[in-house]
């Protein structure tokens, strides 16, 4: 007993010093543009009064601004997008909003990264930052398959791929203590960069030139439901099951592409189908936006950055009409234009 008294100090010593070297590697090398870095302290403000958030990829992120959808509905919602969020790191997001909010309504983000992408280790370290409790966090960590991806998300110091990189540690320093450093940067170190507006809201005003792809999208970003991963199909199954034993709301959400993105993408009606069949057999509304009537008005090429992703005008007409939608009810349908559904 007295040998495991001297030892625990020696113990508390060591932990103290890791998480001071983290401390202090996470303000060196941690780059001021992080989007993490403003939305979680944002989440944190709102932690107890958030009763809305929107779940998905980048797709979501630059799609729907919160403040819009507050005015519009009277809520309080925060967007939880991360890029290329895998449905089972979604699970985690969702199940720390609904312990420590009053989260009423999810939107879930239904299209072909959803189900085909699986694991994604980049990815998964994004959802990690956006966790902002400990008990989460932790459970995240063990439930990491990859023990060299638990120490990644544990240890901040293991992701710096350069040390000596003294030139991005000055830019960071300078801007974390200047007067603007609690504020999220107008410009980012990489030009051209989607920009943080507030509550999870992440967008530009870039314009897309048009010009369509030589080639079919990558396997991630090309529906074919034979690459239906089956991990994320059941952390799909998961969440629908934590939702209904919360009594929350959830919504699947298609989010607009453009006409030279769904081109190269596979056969869509069928992905729009067995979004559709999922949205039946669990009774979820289903919101494809692809299908939105007078779709091509609304979303032209002046509403997107790029092939894939709605700029800064898309996401206000996005954010506008998922409120006039959501205030519909059970009549959102009337809104539509979708294909008869034969279930396969």
């Amino acid at each position: 007993m007295r040998n495991f008294k001297k030892i625990i100090p020696r113990i508390a010593a060591i932990l103290i010093f890791f998480f001071v070297l983290e401390s202090v590697v996470k303000f060196l090398y941690m780059p001021y543009d992080k989007y993490s870095l403003y939305a979680n302290r944002e989440y944190k403000e709102e932690q107890g009064k958030v009763d809305m958030i929107f779940c998905g990829t980048s797709h979501v992120y630059s799609a729907l601004n919160p403040s819009i959808i507050d005015e519009r509905l009277g809520v309080n919602s925060f967007n939880l997008g991360t890029g290329s969020q895998p449905l089972n790191a979604t699970y985690w997001l969702i199940k720390e909003a609904l312990r420590i909010n009053p989260v009423k309504t999810v939107f879930l983000e239904a299209s072909i990264s959803t189900m085909i992408r699986g694991n994604n280790d980049s990815a998964k370290l994004g959802v990690y930052d956006r966790l902002i409790t400990p008990l989460t966090r932790l459970e995240f960590i063990i439930n990491e398959p990859k023990n060299s991806m638990k120490v990644r998300e544990l240890f901040y110091s293991t992701r710096v791929s350069d040390y000596f990189d003294f030139d991005t540690v000055l830019d960071n320093v300078s801007y974390k203590l200047s007067a603007n450093g609690q504020e999220a940067p107008s410009v980012m170190m990489t030009p051209g960069e989607p920009v943080y507006y507030s509550k999870g809201y992440i967008n530009n005003d870039t314009v897309y030139n048009g010009k369509k792809a030589a080639r079919q999208n990558d396997r991630t970003h090309y529906w074919d439901r034979d690459n239906v991963s089956e991990e994320s199909l059941q952390a799909f199954y998961d969440i629908v099951e934590l939702c209904e034993e919360n009594d929350v709301e959830l919504t699947l959400l298609g989010v607009p592409l453009t006409p030279q993105f769904m081109d190269n993408a596979g056969d869509m009606e069928d992905m729009h189908a067995f979004y559709q069949g999922l949205a039946s057999e669990y009774g979820l509304k289903y919101y494809d936006m692809n299908y939105i009537e007078d779709r091509d008005v609304l979303f032209g090429n002046t509403s997107f950055r790029d092939r894939a992703h709605l700029n800064n005008t898309g996401g206000t007409i996005c954010s506008n009409l998922i409120s006039e939608i959501y205030q519909m009810g059970d009549d959102y349908l009337q809104r539509f234009e979708y294909p008869e559904f034969e279930e396969s």
